[in-house]
């Protein structure tokens, strides 16, 4: 048998591998550092809706309505901490759009005073309790008068308080989202309307008509029985 001797102190000889290194060029870092930006800008923006959707914010009614209407628009709170009062401003830039003089005080309360005050295009309304209310609804209502003439278009509803009057449950002042609501209005030509009312509907016409010929023929048949009984008396 053939014996082999075997080197202990031999080393293993290690083929050298061609390896691809891929080093981060400056184009790499700059791809790196838009990507973390992005992702902070969408958990800054997501942080920031949730924070604004748990602050306490008041909104105004969209509603659409024909020109020369006159409408019901309300102004509601959400998120509401517990006031013990508040003073909100609504208005409109527009001309066409006026609003009354009183508002009415809405669901979120049953107690309290309120008081309004308007110059037509802006309504000022003002609510105090001694009591905080943390009711969420409707604060007020008030109508909305749309003038005849106006055209086609959405008009912008302005809201806006006044930190210095609107009060928490311990009277300090706190900040109130606001998001304004809009008037949808779709012009009705004034001589339609007119004819609306000058002319009513044909079945009704045609009804009255009837009417007075029954009527007529009526009267006629009780005059002929009136003289053909006279007539008889005489003979």
């Amino acid at each position: 048998m053939s014996t082999q001797t075997v080197n202990r102190n031999s080393r293993a000889r290690y083929e050298p591998v061609n390896c691809k290194w891929e080093f981060i060029t400056g184009e790499h870092k700059l791809k790196k550092y838009i990507a973390l930006c992005v992702c902070l800008c969408i958990i800054l923006t997501c942080t920031a809706t949730i924070f604004a959707d748990e602050r306490p914010q008041i909104y105004g009614d969209t509603i659409e309505c024909n020109s020369g209407e006159t409408v019901s628009y309300s102004v509601h709170i959400a998120n509401n901490p517990g006031m013990t009062s508040y003073l909100i401003g609504i208005g409109c830039e527009s001309d066409w759009v006026y609003f009354d003089e009183e508002a009415t005080l809405g669901d979120f309360s049953n107690v309290g005073s309120i008081a309004s005050s308007s110059d037509d295009r802006r309504l000022y309304a003002m609510w105090y309790n001694v009591d905080a209310v943390s009711n969420d609804g409707t604060l007020f209502t008030v109508n909305v008068y749309v003038s005849p003439s106006t055209p086609d278009g959405e008009y912008p509803i302005i809201l806006a308080y006044s930190s210095e009057n609107t009060l928490d449950a311990d009277c300090n002042e706190f900040e109130l989202n606001t998001v304004n609501g809009c008037i949808k209005v779709k012009h009705v030509a004034y001589d339609n309307m007119k004819d609306v009312v000058e002319n009513p509907d044909e079945a009704e016409v045609n009804n009255y008509i009837i009417f007075v010929i029954c009527v007529s023929l009526g009267v006629a048949a009780m005059a002929a029985v009136v003289i053909i009984l006279k007539k008889s008396k005489k003979k």
